[in-house]
């Protein structure tokens, strides 16, 4: 554990590793969530109490985690995640840290990037990713408030994402050219559960996503998707108190495209977009465009209270970024990812 430091105020700041399986620290770690997606984000959504709990508590089995917090006396001020996969990229260590604005430059941040950085070189790891949300910005966010303390600490931006948002329903005429193209494909959908019989394609297209997306600077050149993989991400959806609402293509029986989003079942809440892929050989059919838009349609058709659905894309993948021009999303923000090298 970090020694205590003596902070503004004469109040104690000390750093230590929290368990995300007690409730108290969760809705602590949510409270400053909420705090700042409402100071830096206003108008993106934060995170939901309940989904926070599932995703904290999750029992992975392709990766490990860790919680961290810092605290001002007994009072929570800032919390980092922390992730790596047991499976690939065993260089990488992935992490997300918040303080709340009005405890910011006063010591927190800087300890809890101490404790991830040290936990880190103990593991062997010499590259490290963090997210960053911004308002919309051109270019990466270097002097938002996140940027700024990114680029103190040696973080260079690898990748930038455009966060998009699209209000429900979608605009019918615009679409309804895509509805019903005649060819060989059979546009499917399924629930939380992929059938059995298209499982080892869709997980064959899960590890496309990082050798075909836009990958900017980032080191990370490939992952290793299995079946068992790919439930797993259904089964962390539901435990976030969420369905996984799929759509996808079929040929000759083989899944070719898919898509998801992560459905929350409470009411009026906003929903996710995951991943949209499809296989090299069958791009050029418009496959995109018309299974998101089938998926759309099945979360209009069930869910009315839902209005918004969240996606985002590198500010490159321009192939990406026309489907959802063609459905109307529109930038809602940037996300980026932070990078530093040499741990």
């Amino acid at each position: 554990m970090l020694k205590p430091l003596r902070c503004h105020n004469d109040r104690m700041l000390e750093v230590r590793e929290v368990d995300p399986n007690d409730d108290e620290v969760v809705s602590a770690w949510w409270r400053i969530t909420h705090e700042v997606a409402d100071h830096d984000t206003p108008g993106q959504p934060p995170w939901r109490l309940d989904a926070l709990r599932g995703y904290m508590s999750f029992p992975w089995r392709s990766q490990e985690t860790a919680h961290f917090a810092a605290f001002l006396d007994e009072e929570m001020v800032g919390v980092a995640r922390v992730d790596w996969s047991l499976v690939d990229t065993p260089h990488l260590l992935s992490s997300e840290l918040m303080v709340v604005p009005e405890h910011r430059r006063r010591g927190a941040g800087a300890s809890l990037l101490d404790k991830v950085i040290a936990l880190g070189r103990k593991m062997g790891k010499t590259t490290l990713l963090a997210e960053g949300s911004a308002p919309p910005h051109d270019g990466p966010p270097i002097d938002d408030p996140g940027g700024v303390f990114a680029v103190n600490h040696d973080f260079k931006p690898a990748l930038v994402n455009h966060h998009r948002v699209v209000r429900l329903p979608v605009d019918s005429g615009a679409t309804a050219r895509f509805d019903e193209l005649d060819d060989e494909y059979e546009i499917v959908h399924w629930l939380d559960h992929l059938p059995e019989d298209w499982i080892e394609d869709r997980a064959r297209l899960a590890a496309r996503m990082v050798t075909d997306a836009p990958m900017g600077d980032l080191e990370i050149t490939k992952e290793k998707w299995s079946s068992d993989r790919f439930r797993e991400m259904e089964e962390l959806v539901v435990s976030m108190d969420s369905h996984y609402v799929g759509a996808g293509a079929l040929l000759d029986g083989r899944l070719v495209a898919a898509t998801e989003m992560s459905v929350p079942n409470s009411k009026g809440a906003d929903a996710h977009q995951w991943d949209t892929i499809v296989d090299p050989d069958h791009r050029g059919h418009r496959l995109g465009l018309r299974i998101k838009l089938a998926n759309l349609k099945t979360l209009m058709a069930e869910r009315p209270d839902i209005e918004r659905v969240w996606t985002y894309n590198a500010s490159e993948n321009t192939p990406m970024i026309r489907v959802n021009d063609a459905l109307g999303f529109k930038v809602g923000g940037l996300l980026t990812e932070w990078q530093r090298t040499g741990l």
